[in-house]
Formats: structure tokens, C-alpha cells, sequence
């Protein structure tokens, strides 16, 4: 009988306490404004568009909501995407957004979201708009009901123009390709990304077509071309030579494991000199790694990379990785 008697209470308080916090809860409208930071460089890729949306509302590291917007729901409001979202007066939330997936995420917990890792099948699958996420701190505020969340792009945006002023004179260069060697395949979401194995690494990155080449051979009065742009995932390899190696020696040991994975520039030309010419569909080849330093080894998601290729003297002087010169012949 004493046994019962307890259950009863614990039964009598479960419901009390549950019909209390149902009555306690009030939900409120709030407006999510989604744009991405503007790049004012001329591309071929529609660098803003949004074509879908996982939004995450998140209540004290609990997924509490997971909405999709596919390419039909997304509404547009002066080059910005609005959703309206109702959430629980009172909270502070945390709002994760992931535009230009493609598809619904399939996520329940918090930590899945923060490993989770988005994958392209091709360097240049970027169609539906570049991929992008954002995170939000809200804290409750009842005269503010709208939420400006300003989304970043998953990639790094690589410009490049090419410098012959400092060429010799009696050189001909003319470029026939350009592309990003070792582009990741995949990245995390929300956390700082780096190429995981040699799996998740694209042979061939994203290249610059033939259209585009033209202008790396149209040269100006100061002997400089014009512009082309590039994109690749984040991929974040950090400091991995010492202070004292200049750019012209930024070079890793071919038996380095990250010498794999690092992503560097490639650049095919055609070569005429006095001395050397290349034969028809054979190529002088350039390599540079990326990175914010001579030491260093990261492109940053969300970061726009300006980038002077300077040729100086014959454009050979150079006997390291940097220059393969085996398709160059003898004129003699």
C-alpha cells in the first residue's frame, strides 16, 4: 500500500509540472534575413545566388527544429532570402544555416552537425550556387524580431593575373592552362577543413576554359594581364616550413605526406626563346603552392586570393619542382 500511495504522488506531480510548462510556453515570429558578404570581382559563377537552405534552431546544444527550403520556397526580398521562423519566447537560440547542399541534411544531434562533412563529385559542381553556413547567437529580445545572418562561402576564391614586365624581351609566353591541384573534395561545415587522406583529393581542380585563357595573354601597357578566377574548398595545412625559406623556394619534401595533400597552382605555357621552344601540345610547366606566406600552407573558405604570377629574366631560372622543363628543346 505504501508503494502505491508513492507512485500516485509521483504521477499527481508529473502531470502538474508538465501542464505548467505547456501553459508557460508562447511562441514567437521572427523574420531570418540570409545574404552572403559581396565580392567585387567579375565571374562566370553567380557568387550570391541561394538555391536552398537547412536552417538548425538550437536550444542549449539540442537540435530543436531542422527546416529545409528547397529551390522553390526560397523567397527573395532585395537580394536577400527571407524565412520566417517562429521560436520560443524567453530562449536564447542558436541558429545554423547551410545554403547550396542540394539536399536535406539528415541530422538529429548537435555533434553529427559539427562533424559533418560536405562533399562535391566534381571541382566545379558550384551550378546551384556556391556552398555556404553561418551561425547565429541569439538572445531573446521581444523589440527585435528580425535575424540578419550573413552567410560564408565554403571556398576560396583565387585571382589571378600574369606580370611579363620583367620578362626578356626575345621570350614568348603564352599560357594554355591554369588550374588548382590538390583541391579538397570535402569540408566541414562549421569547423576549420583540411583535405582528411589522398582519397579527398580532386587529381584535377578546378581549371580555368578555354574561354577565360585569352585573357592571361592580352597584356597592358605595364606588361600585366588580365584576370581570371578560380575556386576551391577550404584547405587549412598551417606553417609547414621555417621563416628563413623565400616564396621562390616554398617547396615540400615530395616524401612529405602533406606535400600531397597541400594545394598548389599549375600553369601550362607555351615557351620561345633563342635558346628553347616547346613542341606543339607540349608545355612548360609552373607550380606554386598556396598559402598566406612563405611558410605557410592554408586557402581560407571565404577569403578572395589576388595573386601576380611574375616571370622574371628567361623564366627558367628556377631548377626545383616549381619549373618541370622537360618539354623544353634546343633550337640548335
Amino acid at each position: 500500500m505504501k508503494n502505491l500511495i508513492i507512485l500516485s504522488l509521483l504521477i499527481s506531480l508529473y502531470f502538474s509540472c508538465s501542464k505548467l510548462t505547456d501553459n508557460d510556453i508562447i511562441e514567437e515570429d521572427y523574420t531570418l534575413v540570409l545574404s552572403s558578404n559581396t565580392i567585387n570581382t567579375r565571374s562566370n559563377i553567380d557568387e550570391n545566388k541561394i538555391s536552398d537552405l537547412n536552417i538548425f534552431i538550437i536550444n542549449s546544444d539540442i537540435i530543436e527544429k531542422h527546416i529545409y527550403i528547397g529551390r522553390r520556397e526560397i523567397k527573395y526580398n532585395n537580394n536577400q532570402v527571407v524565412c520566417p521562423i517562429r521560436l520560443i519566447a524567453g530562449i536564447n537560440y542558436e541558429i545554423r544555416v547551410c545554403a547550396n547542399l542540394g539536399y536535406k541534411l539528415n541530422i538529429m544531434d548537435i555533434e553529427d552537425l559539427n562533424q559533418y562533412r560536405f562533399y562535391v563529385s566534381h571541382p566545379k559542381e558550384y551550378l546551384g550556387g556556391l556552398p555556404m553556413a553561418g551561425k547565429y547567437k541569439l538572445i531573446s529580445n521581444k523589440n527585435n524580431k528580425t535575424i540578419k545572418l550573413e552567410l560564408e562561402r565554403l571556398l576560396a576564391k583565387i585571382s589571378i593575373q600574369i606580370d611579363r614586365s620583367n620578362l626578356d624581351q626575345s621570350i614568348k609566353l603564352k599560357i594554355k592552362g591554369l588550374s588548382i591541384k590538390q583541391s579538397p573534395k570535402s569540408i566541414y561545415l562549421f569547423n576549420e577543413s583540411k583535405a582528411i587522406n589522398n582519397a579527398d583529393i580532386f587529381p584535377y581542380g578546378y581549371n580555368v576554359t578555354n574561354d577565360d585563357i585569352p585573357k592571361l595573354n592580352l597584356i597592358n601597357n605595364q606588361g600585366i594581364s588580365k584576370s581570371v578566377n578560380l575556386y576551391m574548398l577550404e584547405n587549412c595545412f598551417g606553417d609547414l616550413l621555417l621563416d628563413k625559406y623565400a616564396n621562390e623556394d616554398k617547396v615540400l619534401d615530395k616524401y612529405e605526406v602533406k606535400a600531397k595533400l597541400a594545394s598548389y597552382i599549375e600553369i601550362k605555357a607555351e615557351y620561345y626563346s633563342n635558346e628553347y621552344y616547346t613542341k606543339a601540345d607540349e608545355y612548360l610547366i609552373y607550380r606554386f603552392y598556396l598559402g598566406e606566406n612563405s611558410k605557410n600552407f592554408d586557402v581560407f573558405r571565404n577569403s578572395h586570393y589576388n595573386i601576380t604570377v611574375k616571370f622574371i629574366g628567361n623564366g627558367l631560372r628556377l631548377d626545383n619542382w616549381k619549373i618541370d622543363k622537360r618539354a623544353l628543346k634546343k633550337t640548335n
